[in-house]
Formats: C-alpha cells, structure tokens, sequence
C-alpha cells in the first residue's frame, strides 16, 4: 500500500450519462479504513462503494480523492460540486454544506490502555488533565478546542495517534467507530484488547454523512439523495454495509 503523504489518489468510477454530457463530480474523503482506503492503487472501502453507487445511480460521473483531512474538508467548503464523506453532521456545519444522507453509523469514545489504572474519567472535564492526541482539523479536534482542552497533540493521521497511544506517549484518544480503531491498529500489528473506553463522547457522537459544497445546485444534491434513498430502499445498501460491518 502506497503510504498517503499529501499525494494525491485518484479513482475513477467510468460512470458517464449516456447522452454523453455528464456532469462531473469531485469527491474528496481521507484515509479511514476500512470505510475507505487505498488497495492496489485504488480508493475502496464500504463508504467509496456506496458513494460510487450514488453516482451511478445518478448517472453522473465521479472522481474521488483522497486527501489529508483538512485539505479534503477545505476543498468541501470552498469549490463548487464537491462530494465530501464520510461527515459528521453538527449546527456549526448544517449551512455550510448541502447534506445528502447518511451513510456510516458513528460512536465516539476516549480510549486508553488497560494498564492505565490510573485514567479515571467520570465527565469531560476529568479528561483535560491528560495528553490526548487529536487528528488535525477533524470534528473531535474542533470539538476539545471548543471545549477548553489545552493538552493536545495534534497529528496528520489517525494512525500515528494510535501508535502514539500503544507506546504511551499520549493518555487518551478520542475515536469515532470501534470497528476503525480494531482495523487500523491490526494492519499495523497492535492488539486493541490492550484498549479500553474510557469515556463516551455523546455530543459529538452520530451518523456519519456525505454532503455537497455550499456552492453545488439543488439539481445535482436531490439526484444524489435519491440515488441513496434508493439504495436503502432495494436493499443495496445494506449489502454492501454487510460487507464491512461484520
């Protein structure tokens, strides 16, 4: 697997309309397996899958890149036709976008080692005297901030926080969906029953959605939100959740 450094990946889905004149879509996500990722080359994972299917169903072509968050969400507010998923959906960002649907479902919960006895956490402000380290830019980083949060360590890449996390050199971490966590640490040989939740995030804990720049019409965000309607409706969506969620 070729290792994401601010290169740019690109997938082309092949989808055009078949009178030739297909509108053209720019998606953008970031590494988050397994919901997406790069295999041989390629952006895959459960929300590539039901993105790309989005758009054929639509009948409009795609382009999906894979980004470091920050540059994906950038991209997301300020060019026009811009896919982004998977989202967190909050009142911060409610105008900023135009929101398709849902399509991952999301816990959020700080995690530590079990070994950590010492980590007791009863409310969010027992948390701020620990290190905890945040992905650049995403939701949970914007979150603290809000909060107060001072000790933090900031990273490119959830990865380098959960390596940071089995050695010790952060206390806490805060991560949307167990299933990610167990992923990403397998691949890279780490044993997440080593973890534990230490406390549930339930305020920015929800669904995860795909969404369209401010700037996209309402002609092309209704075709996307009827092609996922649809795919919830036959049966396809779920057969494709299927796949990952197991």
């Amino acid at each position: 697997m070729t290792v994401l450094k601010g290169i740019l990946f690109i997938l082309l889905t092949g989808v055009s309309a078949a009178s030739g004149n297909a509108q053209q879509v720019k998606a953008v996500t970031t590494d988050f397996p397994p919901f997406q990722m790069i295999q041989n080359g390629k952006i895959v994972g459960m929300s590539t899958e039901i993105v790309s299917e989005m758009a054929e169903t639509a009948a409009v072509s795609i382009e999906i890149f894979m980004y470091p968050w920050a540059r994906a969400y950038q991209s997301a507010l300020k060019e026009k036709n811009v896919l982004i998923y998977n989202l967190l959906r909050t009142p911060e960002r409610e105008k900023q976008f135009k929101w398709i649907g849902k399509i991952v479902p999301n816990d959020v919960n700080f995690w530590k080692l079990k070994s950590r006895k010492d980590i007791v956490i009863q409310s969010l402000d027992d948390a701020k005297k620990y290190t905890i380290g945040v992905t650049n830019m995403d939701m949970k980083h914007h979150y603290l901030i809000a909060a107060g949060f001072k000790n933090i360590q900031v990273v490119p890449k959830d990865i380098q926080n959960i390596r940071k996390l089995f050695a010790g050199r952060i206390d806490l971490l805060p991560f949307s969906n167990e299933i990610v966590l167990a992923y990403q640490a397998n691949v890279d040989g780490l044993d997440i029953s080593l973890l534990e939740k230490a406390y549930f995030l339930d305020e920015i804990s929800s669904d995860l959605y795909a969404a369209f720049s401010s700037t996209t019409s309402d002609q092309l965000v209704e075709k996307f939100t009827t092609a996922l309607i649809k795919m919830k409706k036959n049966g396809r969506y779920e057969q494709i959740k299927k796949k990952y969620l197991k």
